[in-house]
């Protein structure tokens, strides 16, 4: 009997000293996610129940788990990270964007332009909300002025096209081989914008049916072999000894041997110099020179010379003009390709700058072109007004990341108090609306709940009847009434009431 007894004091001070359960309202919906199914605004949740959060239309899962549970009457956020994405940015004529390959929000693509054609406009675009957000960049046709290519020589060959010492950049040159040899390579080059002709130079071999058409070297001259009809002297005695009379027997001297055009050494960027170019013959012990192409600087002996009927090695060896820094950029800096000749750098500013000037810069025969841009600090109009409303924060000029604040003089405000100058030159969102009708906050009422809407804002007039949760019991005027602002008479309490589960 004293057993029973004891268990039962036993279970009824575990009744009383238990607390009831506390159920969780419907989860709210977030800006990047929202709740999988749907749940009436009646409906509670039980302590340990779950409910599963996706991404929102435009958003994209980065991490976290999906799930919110339900603890001691509040929701325990999930961890799922959502983030906003933008499709791809599209083409770009004559160019491309540089891009992650998620853009998400407030990222750039970055927009660069192909060979030969140069940026116009800002250099990047945003991804925000509404998408890919800016002043779409276009890439224009560059005239390059000053870029010369050397004229191009290839022995035993003729050339169309235009006839000078000096070509521009775009100029196309058409070789043709002289009768009895034959075309190696391309024949058409052009002269490109780093100063080279493109492809490389062709050259003209001797043809092989030329070779078998040669008629064969013929035997010394007759004269040579047995002395030459002569004058009748010949036949007489002269004065002086006899041997310096009569003619010698063996051949007569032969001319010197002579050196043809020399030819091109392709792999040396250099070029005959342009005085030698129309020579088809050279004499023993001459000598040509060679010049190195545009934007190529020389090291070592220019000069071939003609020996026993061939042309000596070229030394002479030209390497690419390095132009160095293309200048210092305050808030920016250059993003090179190479620093030496034909090669290109391109200057980024910093987030919330712009440039100014020749964003691209191209290494030359006479060192970098144009001159250094520079990075202006992005700035946004004045701040929209707002009926019935101050500002905090007034400047004269707003650069990026500068701060203002709406505070309303009469009602309440709708929407974001605060708004920032972004990166791109404009307001972070639409200032606050200031709502002449006094309104009221969701009330807060724990372990309590109504019928109806769950709102932030309640109309002013508007009336609430306050429920309180099994095991709770109101205490107070369960029906309350937005009041300009406040709920009257006051807001209600929901107490725990251990009667409840002693009848369970």
């Amino acid at each position: 009997m004293k057993l029973c007894w004891n268990v039962l004091l036993f279970c009824v001070a575990a009744l009383v000293s238990a607390k009831p359960p506390r159920f969780c309202q419907p989860p709210h919906r977030q800006l990047s996610t929202r709740v999988l199914g749907e749940a009436t605004p009646e409906r509670r949740f039980a302590p340990g129940e779950k409910v599963l959060y996706k991404c929102q239309e435009g958003y994209t899962p980065d991490g976290g788990s999906p799930a919110a549970e339900c603890q001691g009457g509040i929701w325990r956020k999930p961890t799922l990270e959502c983030r906003r994405i933008c499709d791809p940015p599209g083409e770009l004529l004559n160019g491309k964007y540089i891009y992650d390959r998620r853009p998400y929000l407030r990222t750039k693509a970055y927009a660069t332009c192909n060979e030969g054609y140069m940026l116009k406009g800002p250099n990047f675009i945003v991804c925000k909300k509404s998408g890919w957000v800016g002043k779409l960049p276009s890439c224009k046709e560059v005239t390059v002025k000053g870029i010369t290519c050397s004229s191009p020589a290839v022995a035993n060959s003729v050339r169309s096209g235009k006839n000078v010492s000096v070509y521009q950049a775009g100029d196309d040159v058409i070789f043709r081989c002289n009768k009895g040899f034959q075309l190696v390579g391309v024949q058409h080059v052009t002269c490109r914008r780093n100063g080279k002709w493109h492809p490389e130079l062709p050259h003209c071999k001797p043809s092989p049916v030329a070779q078998t058409e040669q008629p064969p070297p013929t035997e010394g001259p007759a004269q040579t072999e047995r002395p030459t009809e002569g004058p009748a002297q010949t036949e007489r005695p002269t004065e002086g000894p006899a041997q310096t009379e009569r003619p010698t027997e063996g051949p007569e001297p032969t001319e010197a041997v002579r050196c043809g055009v020399p030819p091109n050494v392709y792999s040396s960027h250099a070029d005959l110099a342009d005085e030698y170019i129309t020579r088809k013959s050279f004499a023993e012990g001459e000598r040509v020179a060679y010049a190195c192409n545009t934007g190529y600087t020389p090291n070592g002996s220019k000069f071939r010379t003609c020996k026993n009927g061939k042309w000596t090695p070229l030394y002479l060896t030209c390497k690419r003009r390095s132009c160095g820094s293309a200048g210092d950029i305050l808030y920016g800096e250059f993003v090179y390709t190479g620093a030496l000749f034909g090669d290109s750098a391109t200057a980024v500013c910093d987030e919330g700058f712009r440039v100014v000037g020749q964003a691209t810069r191209y290494c030359q025969a006479q060192g970098w072109d144009g001159r250094t841009p520079v990075c202006e600090a992005m700035v946004c109009e004045d701040p929209p007004e707002v009926a019935n409303a101050k500002i905090h924060g007034l400047q004269e000029t707003y650069r990026y990341r500068a701060v203002v604040r709406y505070q309303c003089l009469d009602g309440v405000p709708i929407g974001e108090r605060e708004i920032w100058c972004t990166a791109d030159g404009t307001w972070s969102g639409t200032p606050p609306k200031c709502n002449a009708e006094m309104t009221c906050s969701r009330p807060d009422v724990p372990e309590g709940f109504w019928m109806g809407s769950y709102r932030e804002q309640y109309r002013d007039r508007e009336t609430l009847r306050i429920e309180c949760q099994p095991g709770y019991r109101l205490s107070g005027t369960p029906t309350i009434r937005c009041n300009r602002g406040q709920w009257l008479p006051y807001l209600p309490k929901c107490q725990y009431h251990y009667d409840y589960y002693r009848r369970y």
